[in-house]
């Protein structure tokens, strides 16, 4: 393997290191681990393989503008770093410590270029601690918001001179990409610091989310039900590589700017964004909906749907209008609604005379006496603040404080983040508010840039740090398309680069098991729909389209209406009424006409169909029946001939086994196996499993790919060992049948992991591949590993891209946004249909084979074109994406789970703090009660293997 830098097992959120950079903790993470296999030992460090030494020269150069900004100034005086503690020990909450270290005690102390990293870390050009190690500031968060001094609200900030922030070894390694021994550390302190100098001065500005900023004079969206889109701008810092003076590559930092769609609440009146996320008409229709589900409160819809409410800023309006208080007095956080009105709600309030005044009496030594009067939430709000009441609505209960504030007292402030799963409508509304052609993003990006105002930040200018706001151009290739060939004739290099081509007249390669017994299912929900005479008009026209395609089918089908009142009945009485029709054969399709996009019905057809039955299925709209489109019809036939085993196409290119232009290659040949990896999340608030899916190939062309998926633990991103070998036990064990040897290659595509898990990938996933090869045959294969990621923010702004001005399907970027000293690279293979064109970023974290540069972007980009759903080549190595489908079909494989019974949290005494003016009632917390009940994980339903090897064929597309 080629020498690299080491690398880091520990995730970095902050900013964007190569991976190279993430280095030295395999030794610790493995000390005194014991292997089951020792004949497969854990690596004890892991070299990422170094940048080829040569660009690729295949196609054709073409000029390609990227959304990175270098660096052209790095800070030239000293630059003194601190350890920051607090008198908690370091134990307060984020929000807590930012409105600590932002008090005017502390900024008066330190200056205003003083830079903190929100957690424990500082930086400063001056030396604050004078002569001293450490020095403490007392800040009291009461005195600072306008109340009396209170000793329990007061904190100590301790500032530790810590080190001097070198650049020595940045400087090197940009001058020339080489590390020197042990310097990586110093690297990495440099760089956080950088990254955090550029984004200081915006967030001072600006609503920072996470690498994300917004101001509330950009471009916003309503997308319905309470939440809006906002276009904000992100930027990160980024180490890249460049073209030096002497020709060689080198590194630089560069700052990649993109535009951020952020989704968040709605500012304004809490009552309405309660009205819109609990999906009412009106107030009167809420107040109808709230009293009707507030005796089952717990277990009922609207208290899900106010989840996106919890830790929503919103400011007390009743005493926002009181020009005497304090604003940071006026603004809180919610915790939850709760199901009390304010007249239901009794508590012990501050007496109060007739004109609202608290009454302060004192006893005989002069010290105040607390005089309380039993009140509800309504009668409070009218003597107090002179506010009427609705008494059908339910109370606010916010954070901190315990305080019970009445719904329409309280308004939204902006930029709330809204976390929760959009839903289809939402969905909808922001991909059209977020597809943007490349002209227009470009301009959304120099706003960005513009915003930004690195040239008049006045804290970068303090530092001396200098960023170019001309944006990066490199020279890319563009690589030659392969020839798409049919068993009759083949699409031309020229017209498949055009990224689309037509099926007319051309017959597939191969049909597998034939279409010899199928049946056509109505699915009919009781309203006027689409009848029989209709579809066996589409079914006759469409079988003439399929035997075009050269596919072979049998007798006509059995075409029945079937009415969902049958319930789950309905799926085998259908495939009893199919088998009896052709004489008790097993059907080898069935096909379902649906009268809408309902997803239960979806799901329950595929799950009856693969787990129950183990015969491949098809659904259709029945919107497509009178149409009768045979464009339609030929891109079915494509799914159709792919789930019985056929091949439609095969890519004919540099690496085709059919016509190989590279010599020697190391890809092609029989004893290759692709093998594709991915693991799906569970949506944000959900407590469901992840589920990993695993897909192998298993011809020399690397068209027919078997999958295999199963729950993988919640949110863990590492295939376990189980989940490999269960899926091997097929599709390996049926690669090495039919093959007749054990591979000796593996090209392992692996999705969806971050930088600081491309260790885990080796140490975990490729180590279980090679214990399982080792213990089966005997023999271990090499293997080249590539992770595939869609999740970063680099564009491409092509000189001469297609009509809509995006770049060319097969524009190859290996400058300008790749890692200095890494092997990454950049690949648009597909042509965009909506926005500008997400290119995907592959890094080559392993390559025992020694495949070359040139060999693995063509073998990449060659067999986009031969993704079996479709005539486009598409974004991602097609071993991934039937890995996505694999992996989002397996929600219809779940088993019914029944529910533990719910045991309700124990009753807590609801809280008597309403008023903020006096200061002990602000010392009172709240805490919520009850904790929530994981159901078990439980393993997928399996493809029923039931004589057809139906788990082998690709069931999931």
């Amino acid at each position: 393997m080629e020498a690299g830098l080491p690398v880091l097992g520990v995730e970095n959120r902050s900013l964007e290191l190569p991976p190279g950079l993430m280095l030295r903790v395999c030794q610790e993470v493995q000390k005194g681990q014991k292997d089951d296999n020792p004949e497969v030992p854990v690596p004890k460090a892991i070299y990422m393989p170094k940048r080829p030494a040569k660009l690729n020269k295949n196609g054709k150069e073409t000029v390609i503008g990227l959304n990175t900004f270098n660096v052209l100034e790095y800070p030239k005086n000293k630059v003194f770093q601190y350890d920051i503690s607090f008198s908690n020990g370091g134990h307060e909450k984020r929000a807590l410590i930012k409105k600590i270290w932002q008090s005017k005690t502390v900024q008066d102390k330190i200056g205003e270029f003083f830079l903190f990293d929100g957690n424990k870390i500082a930086w400063s050009t001056s030396l604050v601690t004078g002569n001293q190690k450490e020095i403490a500031i007392q800040v009291d968060l009461d005195q600072e918001a306008g109340y009396k001094p209170n000793p329990r609200n007061t904190f100590k900030v301790f500032i530790a001179f810590a080190k001097e922030v070198s650049f020595k070894v940045l400087n090197n390694y940009l001058a020339s990409g080489d590390i020197v021994k042990h310097g990586e550390p110093q690297l990495i302190e440099a760089l956080h610091f950088l990254d955090h100098l550029m984004r200081e001065g915006p967030s001072r500005r600006l609503t920072q989310v996470k690498k994300s900023f917004f101001h509330k004079n950009l471009d916003r969206a309503d997308l319905g039900h309470g939440v809006e889109a906002i276009k904000g701008c992100f930027a990160s810092m980024r180490l890249a590589n460049t073209s030096l003076s002497n020709g060689q590559l080198g590194g630089c930092l560069s700052v990649n700017v993109d535009v951020a769609n952020g989704t968040f609440l709605s500012a304004g009146p809490l009552l309405d964004r309660c009205v819109q996320l609990a999906k009412k008409t009106d107030v009167n229709d809420f107040i109808r909906a709230f009293l009707k589900d507030r005796d089952s409160w717990s277990t009922c819809w609207m208290k899900r749907a106010f989840t996106p409410l919890t830790h929503c800023e919103v400011v007390k309006q009743h005493m926002a209008d009181n020009l005497l208080t304090p604003a940071a007095r006026t603004k809180s956080k919610i915790m939850r609604i709760i199901p009390k009105t304010a007249s239901q709600h009794i508590f012990d309030a501050p007496a109060m005379d007739a004109e609202g005044k608290f009454i302060k009496e004192y006893d005989a030594d002069g010290k105040p006496v607390k005089k309380t009067e039993k009140m509800s939430v309504k009668t409070y709000f009218k003597k107090r603040w002179n506010k009427d009441i609705n008494d059908h609505l339910p109370l606010v209960e916010l954070t901190k404080k315990g305080e019970l504030v009445p719904m329409e007292m309280l308004t939204i402030t902006l930029h709330n983040r809204f976390r929760q799963k959009l839903d289809e409508y939402q969905t909808s509304q922001m991909i059209k508010f977020a597809v943007t052609l490349p002209s227009q993003r470009w301009k959304n990006i120099q706003g960005a840039v513009d915003m930004l105002g690195w040239e008049k930040d006045r804290i970068l200018n303090h530092y001396g740090l200098k960023i170019n706001t001309k944006r990066v151009e490199v020279k890319a290739r563009i690589l030659p398309a392969p020839e798409p060939t049919f068993a009759n004739s083949k699409v031309s290099a020229s017209d498949a680069s055009r990224a689309r081509w037509r099926i007319d007249g051309k017959k597939f390669c191969n049909f597998g098991i034939g279409l010899q017994s199928w049946g056509v299912a109505i699915i009919s929900d009781g309203k006027p729909g689409v009848g029989e005479v209709v579809v066996k008009q589409f079914i006759d026209k469409m079988v003439t389209v399929m035997s075009g395609h050269g596919m072979t089918v049998g007798k006509d089908p059995l075409i029945k209406v079937y009415s969902t009142q049958l319930g789950a009945n309905l799926y085998s009485i259908f495939h009893d009424d199919v088998t009896k029709a052709c004489h008790g054969t097993k059907p080898t399709l069935l096909v379902f006409i649906v009268p809408n996009r309902n997803s239960e019905i979806y799901l329950r057809i595929k799950k009856n169909c693969e787990c129950r039955f183990g015969v491949a299925s098809q659904v259709m709209q029945s919107a497509q029946m009178p149409k009768k489109q045979e464009q339609y019809m030929s891109n079915v036939a494509l799914k159709i001939n792919a789930k019985l085993g056929g091949v439609n196409s095969y890519a004919v290119g540099m690496l085709s086994p059919l016509k190989p232009m590279i010599p020697n290659s190391k890809i092609v040949g029989p004893s290759t196996c692709v093998i594709g990896g991915d693991v799906s999340h569970p949506s944000p608030g959900s407590d469901g499993a992840s589920t990993a899916a695993i897909t192998v190939s298993q011809d020399k062309f690397f068209v027919r790919y078997s999958a295999v998926c199963n729950t993988n633990g919640r949110r863990v991103e590492m295939i376990s060992d189980a989940n490999i070998e269960a899926a091997f036990n097929h599709t390996i064990e049926h690669w090495v049948e039919k093959h007749a040897k054990c591979p000796e290659l593996i090209m392992y595509y692996r999705d969806g992991v971050s930088e600081g898990q491309y260790s885990q990938v080796i140490l975990q996933e490729v180590h279980a591949m090679k214990k399982y090869f080792l213990a089966k045959y005997q023999s271990t294969p090499k293997f080249t590993v590539i992770i595939a990621g869609k999740r970063h923010h680099i564009r491409f702004f092509p000189k001469q891209g297609d009509k809509t001005g995006n770049p060319l399907p097969g524009t190859l970027v290996e400058l300008g946004a790749t890692h200095a000293q890494d092997w990454d690279f950049y690949l648009c293979s597909h042509q965009a249909i909506k926005g500008t064109a997400r290119p995907v970023h592959y890094q080559v974290i392993l390559n025992e084979a020694q495949v070359s540069n040139e060999e693995l972007q063509a073998f990449t980009f060659e067999h986009s074109f031969q993704y079996c759903r479709s005539t486009t080549p598409v974004s991602l190595f097609p071993a991934i994406y039937y890995a996505h489908l694999a992996s989002n079909r397996s929600k219809a494989h779940e088993p019914k789970v029944v529910p533990p019974p719910v045991v309700p949290p124990p009753v807590v005494p609801a809280p008597n703090i309403m008023d903020l003016s006096i200061e002990d009632h602000e010392r009172a917390g709240s805490k919520k009660s009850g904790s929530k009940v994981e159901l078990p994980i439980q393993a997928l339903m399996p493809v029923k293997n039931d004589g057809d090897s139906l788990h082998l064929r690709m069931w999931y597309v």
